[in-house]
């Protein structure tokens, strides 16, 4: 596939936000797109009983070329051997100091291409951070493809819809579904209650009219407080390059391979992971009565007013209510608030994660299913 102008994307943006907004949808003030629902209902929408579609804000960063895995392997945390046609991993890009510069899902799409599926803000700086490598790489190219929509699918129907699609589901996590019509469906949780479906402009305008029948379109921040109750934090552009992997959980994730040999940052993380100590981790919180949306990046403090933590990313629940991840020092977190203003501050309630994060050997963290 040529690269395609900028003014060319664009158009095509457009061309799918005019497309939404004749579903009813509308833009949101903090990005996305929505619909009836109000941010009120989020809380209600995103329960399990319920069968949502999500327009959400991805981008698709593409790799290709004969050296294309090889450099990769050599950029990545996430072992680029085990990705397969049928088989994604989350990764990350880090700088050499093991700071994050991008979280994203690695996905094969053929021999010798690969999709890094991520946040439509991230792209572009992350393909001008990989331009400095991938000169050197004979045989590897790389673009930003905004033409690619991502639909995202939840709730206990969302697997029959798919069946009745594709004929089957991937049947795990990370495990993806190539259509005979061009698209790609990879499930993105355990259970198979939530997928995200790939495509071009055109077929995906097709896809949400056959599904918008059957599931219900919601605002695109409900996908991701659905991401942050499964405590898969991303990274943003405000919060480039200031988080190890370890502090957001990533280890328990499948994101990071400790055995697959060197990469940027590799030597910082495979540190902590055998010797080191985080201080900080991520926590799930609430905080309520706060008039100002909490932004990726801004500073959480203690009750003695020292910063402690930062916001990773959070969603407007309606009424003065936020839910969000942040990473916090572990000394200070049941005691952590947030600075709404320069003379108040609200305090966070901390919520269960879905997976238990605790020591092992006396360093390094690792997970273990909640009954």
């Amino acid at each position: 596939m040529a690269p395609r102008g900028l003014e060319f994307l664009m158009t095509e943006k457009r061309e799918w936000l005019d497309f939404l907004r004749a579903w009813g949808g509308r833009p949101l003030p903090e990005g996305g797109v929505g619909f009836e629902d109000l941010p009120a209902d989020r809380d209600r929408l995103a329960a399990d009983e319920h069968d949502l579609l999500c327009p959400v804000e991805c981008d698709v960063l593409v790799v290709e070329g004969q050296a294309a895995a090889s450099f990769l392997q050599g950029q990545l945390s996430c072992d680029v051997g085990q990705v397969e046609l049928q088989q994604s991993l989350p990764g990350l890009f880090c700088n050499p100091q093991g700071r994050m510069l991008a979280s994203f899902r690695l996905i094969q799409v053929a021999e010798q291409c690969y999709f890094l599926l991520m946040s439509r803000c991230l792209a572009e700086p992350t393909a001008a951070s990989f331009a400095r490598y991938i000169a050197l790489s004979r045989g590897a190219s790389q673009r930003v493809e905004s033409a690619w929509q991502v639909l995202g699918l939840a709730g206990p129907g969302a697997a029959l819809v798919i069946g009745e699609r594709f004929g089957s589901v991937p049947g795990r996590e990370g495990g993806c579904l190539h259509g005979e019509d061009g698209s790609l469906v990879v499930q993105v949780d355990a259970q198979g209650w939530r997928f995200a479906c790939l495509s071009p402009q055109p077929l995906a305008r097709e896809l949400w009219q056959q599904w918008a029948s059957c599931l219900h379109p919601v605002a695109s921040p409900v996908w991701e407080l659905l991401e942050i109750r499964a405590g898969r934090g991303a990274v943003h552009p405000a919060t480039r390059e200031q988080f190890l992997p370890q502090m957001l959980n990533f280890q328990l994730l499948g994101a990071i391979s400790f055995s697959k040999g060197c990469y940027t940052g590799q030597e910082v993380v495979a540190r902590i992971h055998y010797r080191g100590r985080l201080k900080r981790r991520m926590y799930r919180a609430l905080v309520e009565q706060c008039s100002e949306a909490p932004q990726p990046g801004q500073q959480l403090q203690d009750s003695q007013g020292r910063e402690c933590g930062q916001v990773v990313n959070a969603v407007d629940l309606g009424e003065g209510r936020h839910e969000m991840l942040a990473v916090l020092a572990e000394a200070t977190a049941e005691e952590s608030r947030m600075l709404v203003s320069d003379v108040s501050s609200r305090p966070l309630r901390l919520l269960p994660l879905p997976y238990v994060v605790c020591e092992e050997g006396g360093s390094d963290r690792s997970i273990s299913p909640r009954p």
